[in-house]
């Protein structure tokens, strides 16, 4: 048998479907919103994709302060968690260097043709580049402008981000060229590894080394292997 309502129960009927109707999930704050765009983007955004975003400045002011956010250099940024190696770490370098191309030991890991394990990214910038302040570990090899002809790649990261690298062989054929800044045994592992690889295009790798000088090194070893 149904229950009559009673006139108390008809006014708290009434008064519950006047109010207004409210979310269940509150409206993300700015700075939510701010660290889910990081995190879309692989945990790194320049001062114009923020802008883009319609990121207020006094927001990201706060993130810095609050330490959720980290400046990487001069209008970069990125999550204090976003990895320091590999290829984010790429791609932030060459985003706070313009002109900038991985190289070396850094271009070596890559194309997994060492085992050394890199702890900073190694760049190589045209000489008479200015320098910028950069919160990452980054080691920067000042270069002829003519070493930026050619043999340079560009890379496509997972979150969209580009940077530019040296090819193989002329990651190979530089390590040996910068013996200063590259150990011996890890040029001549990078140039073993290259040669083991059936994709290894010894015409090239020639070119590169007559290039950097380096044939004399690099031309006995590919001679011993083909025979």
């Amino acid at each position: 048998m149904l229950k009559s309502l009673t006139e108390a129960d008809v006014y708290q009927i009434v008064t519950m479907n006047s109010m207004p109707l409210t979310s269940n999930v509150r409206q993300a704050s700015p700075q939510s919103q701010l660290l889910d765009a990081f995190e879309r983007r692989g945990g790194v955004l320049t001062r114009q994709d923020l802008r883009t975003l319609g990121v207020a400045p006094r927001t990201l002011r706060s993130a810095l302060a609050d330490g959720v956010v980290v400046r990487i250099a001069h209008g970069l940024y990125r999550l204090p968690q976003a990895a320091p190696f590999g290829t984010a770490a790429f791609a932030q370098a060459c985003l706070a260097i313009p002109k900038s191309v991985v190289a070396l030991q850094s271009a070596l890991s890559h194309y997994e043709l060492t085992t050394q394990i890199v702890d900073e990214v190694e760049i190589a910038v045209p000489r008479n580049t200015t320098r910028k302040k950069v919160e990452i570990p980054l080691r920067i090899v000042p270069m002829p402008l003519s070493r930026f002809t050619w043999a340079i790649e560009s890379v496509r990261t997972d979150t969209g981000d580009r940077f530019r690298i040296f090819t193989p062989e002329r990651t190979v054929c530089d390590c040996f060229a910068y013996p200063k800044i590259v150990d011996e045994t890890v040029a001549y592992e990078g140039l073993r590894n290259y040669l083991d690889r059936s994709m290894a295009n010894l015409e090239l790798l020639m070119k590169q080394a007559e290039f950097t000088g380096t044939v004399d090194i690099i031309g006995p070893v590919v001679k011993a292997r083909l025979t």
